[in-house]
């Protein structure tokens, strides 16, 4: 334990403000997607959305270092938030450095049961280095936004 905190210590600020609003976020999101759901959870979210331009050349190194981060939290820290709040806040955070992503969600079978997972990808492109779950077509974000209007 002592040597996660000296290397969270030793990170750089913005390294540091980058897991810092995953461990807020993710955690807030799981609890409004249990108590409000996650129609009105993503409405808030898009409320508090203010886009800043991204430098274009680094887009895709900003995307997996929140990526990176993400995981090490969830890894760290397991109980506190579930795939879907951790890819909502992802994509949640990554739209206010203005970088678009999608977030996808597919269903796999194992063992005679049905799983579901959600995950963030970037220019079609996934981010998670393993995942055999079969993605539903289109966008469930535009969906959900056609759905309010």
């Amino acid at each position: 334990m002592v040597s996660k905190i000296k290397t969270f210590w030793n990170l750089p600020l913005s390294h540091k403000w980058i897991f810092i609003q995953i461990a807020t976020l993710v955690p807030l999101v799981q609890l409004g997607i249990k108590t409000v759901k996650f129609k009105r959870t993503f409405r808030i979210l898009q409320f508090f959305q203010k886009r800043r331009p991204a430098n274009p050349a680094n887009r895709l190194k900003t995307v997996r270092r929140y990526q990176n981060y993400l995981n090490l939290f969830h890894k760290q820290f397991p109980f506190l938030g579930k795939c879907l709040a951790g890819s909502l806040a992802l994509w949640f955070l990554l739209r206010r450095k203005g970088i678009e992503t999608e977030l996808r969600f597919g269903v796999k079978k194992e063992d005679e049961k049905l799983l579901a997972h959600s995950w963030i990808e970037y220019r079609g492109k996934l981010l998670e280095t393993q995942n055999s779950y079969v993605p539903f077509p289109g966008s469930i974000l535009e969906e959900v936004g056609r759905l309010n209007k």
